[in-house]
């Protein structure tokens, strides 16, 4: 359940920083 729980997690991240570049992709500074 941890594996399959962080798998998710991950993949929230990545939509989640995918849609702030598009909203604002000059505001948001580089976290990764």
């Amino acid at each position: 359940m941890t594996e399959a729980t962080q798998s998710e997690v991950e993949e929230a991240i990545i939509l989640a920083e995918r849609e702030i570049d598009k909203e604002d992709p000059c505001e948001i500074p580089t976290i990764a």
